[in-house]
């Protein structure tokens, strides 16, 4: 299924409205670090489509935009060139000012989440920003998840037993779905171990949540953070 398809212009409401926020706060945040960083270059880890990468650059003249993505989506944003490999342009346009990694680390085990962060470390600017957003997926909102992917989503739906379910709502680890290589599910991620690996780089600068705002991770469907590097050893 095409991404737009699942996120910003799902064909169910509550999905589509809770990316199409998500979105907007993600843009709000680049638009708001892009007028701090000296670097003027923004690169989307992981960009899918390139959608936001697009809004990105339409809406800050003047910032070099660049994407990659190595599994771009099969219809990418009109305009928008997604590289697959971090040699070559990538690496050649380095550093950024702004890097952003919007729900994509919630697919990697944690020992690929380590090689993701040490990669965008190695690209960002000591003086830079790194903006991303990951699902909630544990306590009441990821159990409300997995109840709408049990009744909708035939491929995930097995997943969400009762156990499964208990165990997300209190985020007990889940190393069946998690301790494994190429693209996982969101089962069984929770941002606080997330959050072990890039302390290891970076420095929390502040967090958000979407939609709703308040209520931290108790009421929202995504936490969207930025980090500063920590200084290097």
């Amino acid at each position: 299924m095409p991404y737009n398809l699942y996120t910003y212009d799902s064909p169910r409401l509550l999905q589509r409205a809770s990316h199409r926020k998500r979105f907007r706060r993600s843009l709000a945040l680049v638009q708001r670090y892009a007028a701090l960083a000296p670097q003027k270059i923004f690169l989307d880890y992981g960009c899918a489509d390139g959608h936001l990468a697009a809004q990105v650059s339409e809406s800050i003249p003047g910032l070099t935009v660049m994407c990659y993505d190595p599994y771009p989506d099969d219809s990418p944003v009109e305009g928008m060139k997604i590289h697959t490999a971090l040699d070559g342009e990538i690496a050649a346009r380095a550093p950024y000012g702004i890097i952003g990694c919007f729900e994509v680390l919630e697919h990697l085990s944690p020992s690929n989440q380590k090689k993701a962060i040490d990669n965008i470390r190695s690209l960002l600017a000591d003086d830079g920003f790194l903006i991303l957003s990951v699902p909630v997926e544990g306590g009441i909102p990821g159990a409300f998840k997995g109840l709408f992917r049990k009744i909708f989503d035939r491929r995930l739906a097995p997943q969400y037993t009762l156990r499964n379910t208990l165990r997300t709502l209190l985020r007990r680890p889940m190393p069946e779905f998690r301790l494994r290589d190429g693209y996982l599910d969101h089962i069984g991620f929770y941002f606080k171990d997330l959050e072990k690996i890039l302390e290891s780089h970076l420095i929390l600068k502040e967090i958000s949540y979407s939609p709703l705002g308040i209520g931290r991770e108790a009421l929202n469907a995504q936490i969207l953070a930025v980090y500063t590097p920590a200084p290097r050893r």
